[in-house]
């Protein structure tokens, strides 16, 4: 029953969002679109930016099972990048809501690092890289693939699959080493 509603609860964030701006969501309009307490939503989120924390995270679980059934670490990053980019109105209006964008950017930062990490471990050898280089790899592509997702979707030739493929090309090159 929690996760139901943890679920509805997200479903109408989401909803709120296509709506109107990030900044303009407030605890009492979703708990009013959701038929609940504002206790009801305090017992399972702090504010709506953990909502929406959970949200992302949800959804990038939901991404790395698909992802882990293909054997192809590239289509897995695909995937990922593209469902991202079909939040690509929502991103856009977080992350103009200037008093939630320094909280915004850590979310979608983070979600695409979890999907990234998975990825360099299926590297041959996985002391290949050291702990502080991997991260510092893990950040610079994070930054790199959220500044493409938030591009305007009219005005690039943006596609999953080729950043993919050239993110594992980086990889291998700079481990001199395949990925699977």
């Amino acid at each position: 029953m929690d996760d139901d509603l943890k679920e509805r609860i997200a479903r109408e964030l989401i909803g709120l969002v296509r709506e109107k701006s990030w900044d303009k969501v407030t605890v009492r309009e979703l708990t009013t679109r959701c038929g609940i307490s504002r206790g009801g939503f305090y017992y399972h989120f702090q504010d709506v930016m953990d909502a929406l924390e959970w949200t992302v995270s949800r959804e990038i679980s939901r991404l790395l099972v698909r992802g882990a059934q293909s054997q192809d670490a590239g289509a897995s990053l695909a995937l990922m990048i593209r469902a991202m980019r079909g939040y690509y109105a929502e991103l856009k209006s977080l992350f103009s809501a200037t008093k939630m964008r320094p909280q915004a950017v850590a979310v979608v930062i983070r979600a695409i690092q979890d999907n990234l990490r998975p990825l360099l471990s299926r590297c041959a050898t996985s002391g290949a890289l050291p702990r502080e280089q991997r991260e510092l790899l893990v950040g610079l592509l994070s930054y790199g693939i959220a500044g493409m997702i938030l591009e305007e979707p009219d005005g690039s030739d943006f596609s999953p699959e080729f950043v993919a493929r050239e993110v594992r090309l980086l990889i291998e090159a700079r481990l001199n080493l395949p990925v699977r």
